[in-house]
């Protein structure tokens, strides 16, 4: 009996020590992804559509 509470104690220890480590490599994973993707929009995505955007009204033939 005491050696089951002792199995089990050490599982739980165990348990808790993997899921704090799983949180703790998905939090920096998570963390990385937030700072990279803002400044990734910034610099790229928001340079396509300002530079796409006149150039498209001025290829358009209305404005022509």
């Amino acid at each position: 009996m005491f050696y089951g509470l002792l199995e089990r104690v050490f599982i739980r220890m165990f348990f808790g020590l993997f899921v704090r480590l799983l949180l703790r490599m998905f939090v920096g994973l998570f963390v990385r992804l937030l700072c990279r993707v803002p400044i990734e929009g910034s610099a790229t995505g928001w340079a396509h559509r300002d530079s796409k955007r006149p150039r498209w009204r001025g290829a358009s033939p209305r404005s022509q």
